[in-house]
């Protein structure tokens, strides 16, 4: 059994205690959380203390929450991007949590002063053996931010044209849309 979070007993209207103690969330469950804390804002700073538990099924759980409330309405989540970018530099996240993070910043206008850290990042996880999702999400940040910043769109451009043949199918479809912007 894992240790009880103080986040749990808060979240007792929503989820039962085995719910989120089980690494067994199901979309269904998130979206339930997610629609409660658009609901009820003032609630958000609990799912980011969940998200920088050390444990790590609980702020990979966290993190899926944030990332679709960074889709559904980034407004909520903005006052706490500098918490979760800063999350990115943490040794011992797993891929999972490095997923959801990177989902997150696709919905979100990214801080000035995090936008280096995380074209950084982006590129290091793009780069590297990350799984697939982790590579989608990070060229799709880093895509984002070629609008702003076009000088790094070539760089963008060898990365996903350089892993392109070995690829799977799901980094093919999304590079192909990308490299397509890229070159008209």
């Amino acid at each position: 059994m894992f240790p009880v979070s103080p986040f749990i007993s808060t979240l007792d209207l929503i989820l039962t205690h085995e719910q989120i103690l089980s690494e067994h969330y199901s979309k269904a469950i998130t979206q339930k959380v997610v629609s409660e804390l658009i609901a009820q804002p003032k609630r958000i700073p609990e799912i980011i203390h969940l998200f920088q538990k050390k444990e790590q099924h609980l702020s990979v759980y966290a993190g899926w929450i944030i990332s679709y409330l960074g889709e559904n309405n980034p407004q909520l989540i903005k006052n706490h991007l500098s918490v979760i970018i800063q999350k990115l530099d943490e040794k011992e996240n797993n891929s999972a949590l490095i997923r959801n993070i990177f989902r997150t910043l696709q919905f979100v206008e990214i801080p000035q002063q995090y936008e280096g850290f995380v074209l950084t990042k982006g590129f290091d996880f793009l780069n590297n053996n990350s799984p697939v999702a982790v590579k989608v999400f990070a060229m799709t940040v880093i895509f984002n931010l070629s609008k702003k910043y076009p000088e790094i769109t070539n760089e963008l451009k060898l990365s996903l044209e350089n892993q392109f043949e070995h690829a799977s199918a799901g980094f093919k479809s999304r590079a192909s849309k990308i490299l397509k912007v890229l070159t008209t």
